[in-house]
Formats: structure tokens, C-alpha cells, sequence
């Protein structure tokens, strides 16, 4: 099965920003949510508590997401820095 990646306005905006900062880092991001439409939970992956959200750890960045089963959809949430 293949799910749909979809960007959140808030997620895309970040990313943008990210990119104009860093673009190897931005490229990494890029290729790892791409991924996600093939395998939406990664072993890169962890669920963020209780809650349905997801969060993937690339290097010093991170991406929280959710992975929507009924609408076969994986909902970006957020780009950014890990904190420190």
C-alpha cells in the first residue's frame, strides 16, 4: 500500500524556511517524509506518547507527522530543529 504525503501550510512554511538555511539538510527531510509514503512508521520513527502522532528523528532535525489508516494519508505536522 502507498500513502499520500500532505503537507500542513505550517509544515510547508517551515520547511521552506529550513531550506533556504540549510538545503542538505532540507534534501534529507525531503527524501525521509517521501518515504514515509511507502513505510509511514519507520524503525527512525517513534510514536510521540499516547497521542496519534509520530515523530522522526533525522540527525538535528525532526519531523512530526500523523498517519491517517483510513484515508491511507500521512499528514506532515511540523518541521524543525531538535531541541537541545
Amino acid at each position: 500500500m502507498t500513502y499520500t504525503v500532505i503537507w500542513l501550510p505550517d509544515a510547508m512554511t517551515a520547511y521552506r524556511r529550513l531550506r533556504a538555511r540549510d538545503h542538505s539538510g532540507a534534501h534529507d527531510i525531503a527524501e525521509a517524509v517521501r518515504a514515509l509514503a511507502k513505510e509511514p512508521r519507520p524503525t527512525s520513527s517513534a510514536p510521540l506518547g499516547d497521542s496519534p502522532f509520530r515523530r522522526l528523528r533525522l540527525s538535528s532535525y525532526r519531523v512530526l507527522y500523523e498517519v491517517d489508516e483510513q484515508s491511507e494519508a500521512v499528514y506532515v505536522i511540523s518541521v524543525g530543529r531538535t531541541p537541545e
